[in-house]
């Protein structure tokens, strides 16, 4: 009885080793929590200079001209067609 336990201590202190110290352990997981912390610290300031940058762009921009006579050009090119009108 007494090496059974002896054995069962010993296998759960392998499995309890590996856990902490493996290759997919605590410490690895702490090292890319700490990396997805400044990848989301990063992303958080790409996100805030987007938006500076949007707004910028929104008040830079010029409301697009308005064609001089064009809606007289296009009645004169679609008159012969009889294009728009109503019989």
């Amino acid at each position: 009885m007494r090496w059974i336990t002896l054995g069962l201590i010993a296998l759960l202190t392998l499995v309890q080793a590996e856990l902490w110290f493996g290759k997919g352990g605590v410490t690895r997981m702490v090292e890319l929590q700490r990396k997805l912390d400044a990848q989301k610290s990063t992303n958080e300031q790409a996100r805030r200079r987007n938006e500076q940058l949007a707004a910028e762009l929104a008040a830079r921009q010029l409301p697009a001209p308005k064609p001089a006579g064009g809606g007289a050009i296009s009645g004169k090119a679609a008159a012969p067609l009889a294009i728009g009108t109503v019989k």
